[in-house]
């Protein structure tokens, strides 16, 4: 596999045929480079069906990156990250993803082995638990946005996860694989004690995006802008939330199409990790008229085993929700019904405005045909202040001396694409470069919006 391969293709299928009476697919790969420099080839497979992208949910039988090396899909059972089903007669097809390949190049090795039986350590089939966590509310539950499993390259199991989650205080996660569906049936059948909404994350060689309630596979192979376009549109037409994940260095966004999704993620990790990047993106989609969703999400792949960052729940992304249902999420996210704190007892910020004779706030609408007032409510919030991004600037609105404070302010010229967005952060809070990286913020309310 050559450079030129990588620029030509990016992902190359092998074609294998499946005859009748198989029960599983064992399949084992190894690469390595060709000379010195560093090699990454993932892999997946599909069933028969046309592969090419984009390609339909159906032929999806997994994707595994480079995080497992062997993997078996049968009839009962399948690796974490394939589907299990019945293994049709006809031609298969491994999909490899040339992610990087050196300029020496880079030799692979694929074996498929056709398996008569399952077999017995690989035939056990997990039985997730039935329930789904209690119905409570009205009120704010509080959530991580942006979690693996070893579904993907993650470390901890569905229920692991529940648990982990509900032990640090979050009533629930949204699990966001990558490239993958295989965790959708365990995360709706698992009872808590916190929920697992069930994502994906398109992880694509030039950005990442989460979907908020998958059920089935979207093909992530965007290669340009016009490929994202596709995979946007096909998942909202599925009913699925987009959101762009971490436009920042590491991973950052390439493919465009900001003005089409329905988040994006401003907080990734510890707010420290180049969070003011994603910030500054999210405030200039703003200033283009853009009501796209503020969320935060820690991206912890090591949960069972936690160190170092990112950890669980930092961020946590706080949700008025009528009540804790994966339905009342989906409306209450693209209400825009949230805040992001720095953990799960995180301060807490929230706010009430009034204009054109209307009243707004984050629990039910966020639209005022005009912004006059605005009073911002803050808990756990001590030695911070509190502040609001507007197009005319940063508005100092006043420091938090205790556990609580309310802090008023009157608004001016508040036509229509104003907005005030407020911030709670650290008191050396730099007001003179409000978006460089000594901004330090410890919780975000999506904004307040005027529009006629």
């Amino acid at each position: 596999m050559t450079r030129e391969d990588k620029e030509k293709y990016e992902f190359v299928l092998l074609p294998f045929e499946v005859p009748e009476g198989v029960e599983a697919i064992e399949v084992e790969y190894s690469y390595r480079a060709a000379g010195s420099g560093e090699c990454e080839v993932d892999i997946g497979l599909f069933s028969p069906g046309d592969p090419s992208f984009p390609a339909d949910p159906s032929v999806f039988r997994g994707w595994s990156g480079t995080n497992k090396k062997r993997f078996v899909v049968g009839r009962r059972y399948a690796t974490p990250g394939y589907l299990p089903g019945d293994i049709t007669p006809g031609t298969w097809h491994i999909l490899l993803g040339l992610y990087k390949i050196p300029e020496c190049g880079c030799e692979y090795e694929v074996r498929v082995e056709l398996l008569g039986s399952e077999r017995g350590e690989e035939a056990r089939v997990p039985q997730p638990a039935g329930g789904g966590g209690g119905a409570r509310g009205p009120g704010w539950f509080k959530g991580d946005l942006h979690v693996h499993s070893v579904h993907s390259d993650g470390d901890a199991s569905v229920a692991e996860l529940a648990r982990i989650a509900s032990g640090k205080g979050l009533d629930f996660v949204v699990l966001t694989d990558h490239n993958t569906v295989s965790h959708v049936a365990e995360c709706l059948s698992t009872a808590g004690p916190a929920r697992v909404f069930p994502g994906m994350e398109v992880t694509t060689y030039y950005g990442h995006m989460n979907l908020f309630g998958v059920r089935s596979w979207v093909d992530f192979r965007a290669r340009s802008e016009g490929d994202a376009r596709r995979v946007i549109e096909e998942a909202k037409r599925r009913g699925y939330f987009t959101s762009i994940n971490h436009p920042k260095p590491d991973y950052p966004w390439l493919l465009g199409n900001e003005d089409r999704v329905d988040g994006l993620e401003v907080w990734q990790t510890v707010w420290e990790y180049f969070n003011y990047l994603s910030l500054r993106k999210y405030v200039e989609l703003l200033e283009r008229g853009r009501d796209v969703v503020a969320v935060g999400g820690s991206d912890a792949h090591r949960v069972a085993r936690e160190e170092g960052i990112p950890r669980l729940g930092e961020p946590t992304t706080v949700v008025y929700m009528e009540r804790l249902s994966e339905d009342e999420f989906l409306k209450s996210l693209r209400l825009g019904r949230v805040y992001v704190t720095e953990n799960p007892s995180g301060p807490r910020l929230v706010y009430r405005a009034r204009g054109g004779g209307a009243e707004a706030s984050l629990e039910t609408s966020r639209l005022l045909p005009r912004v006059e007032s605005i009073e911002v409510f803050v808990e756990g919030g001590a030695g911070s202040v509190v502040l609001l991004l507007t197009p005319g600037g940063v508005v100092k609105l006043g420091f938090v001396d205790g556990d609580s404070s309310v802090v008023k302010a009157s608004v001016e010229h508040s036509g229509d694409g104003f907005y005030a967005l407020p911030l709670l952060a650290s008191a050396e809070y730099p007001f003179d470069d409000p978006l460089s990286e000594d901004a330090v913020v410890r919780a975000i309310a999506n904004p307040v919006l005027a529009r006629r």
